[in-house]
């Protein structure tokens, strides 16, 4: 039912079937794609999709990694309109319990913890006339909340048979292309579920090589105009 996509150990295994499904039709329509990027679970399905993974493989580190996930405390995330080093500061005193885990374009940034930390941070934000909204879900993905669960991840991924990509993927945990001559780790896994994502530096670096257009893979329409607005700025810059 509808209720189960409210669950990260289903959501998390459909959206990477989700996205397998669309980069086939692209397939079958003749696209050749230069390189892949992936934003938090996304990533997985660029790990596939650039030859580290068989389809069998990836399915299942998806779901390791969103069992895992379901099994957390809950948490909360929320996307602010400022920049990732103004927001440092703000949440400095709650770095336990808090992080940047997202920093999508120069004036869009993500926070994900503990629900408390999320909204003393929200009315910090308020008074300093800083727009900032909850996302919809119930877990803290790229935060503290998640190091309970990265051995295990390590664990599952490293059970995984993994190759050096075929064609050029990019880290997002990095924001550079991933060496051609290295397989993704466990421990890699284990990281890019903690670290933040950095999808701004990822397409500027993207543009930087001259790849476009960019081709945004989901069921949803978020991530496009903030690659559309990072690409143009990135691109204007190295043309300058």
């Amino acid at each position: 039912g509808a209720d189960l996509w409210d669950r990260t150990q289903y959501a998390q295994v459909g959206l990477l079937a989700w996205q397998v499904g669309l980069w086939k039709l692209w397939q079958s329509w003749g696209l050749e794609v230069e390189a892949v990027a992936g934003h938090s679970l996304g990533q997985l399905t660029a790990a596939w999709a650039a030859g580290c993974y068989s389809l069998e493989s990836i399915l299942k580190l998806a779901v390791i990694r969103g069992r895992l996930m379901q099994g957390l405390p809950s948490g909360a995330m929320a996307a602010v309109r400022a920049g990732a080093e103004e927001l440092s500061e703000i949440i400095g005193p709650y770095a336990d319990e808090l992080a940047i885990s997202g920093v999508n374009a120069p004036r869009q940034t993500v926070l994900s913890g503990s629900a408390r930390a999320i909204e003393t941070v929200l009315k910090e934000l308020e008074t300093r006339g800083i727009a900032a909204s909850r996302l919809p879900t119930d877990r803290a993905f790229h935060s503290p909340l998640v190091e309970p669960l990265l051995e295990e991840l390590a664990r599952g991924a490293d059970a995984l048979t993994a190759s050096a990509p075929h064609r050029t993927w990019y880290c997002t945990r990095t924001g550079e292309a991933w060496p051609a001559d290295r397989a993704p780790t466990g421990d890699d896994w284990a990281r890019q579920a903690r670290e933040a994502v950095r999808f701004r530096q990822t397409v500027e670096a993207i543009a930087t090589e001259g790849c476009q257009p960019l081709l945004a893979l989901g069921p949803g329409a978020t991530l496009a105009p903030l690659a559309a607005e990072v690409h143009s700025y990135a691109s204007s810059k190295s043309s300058a």
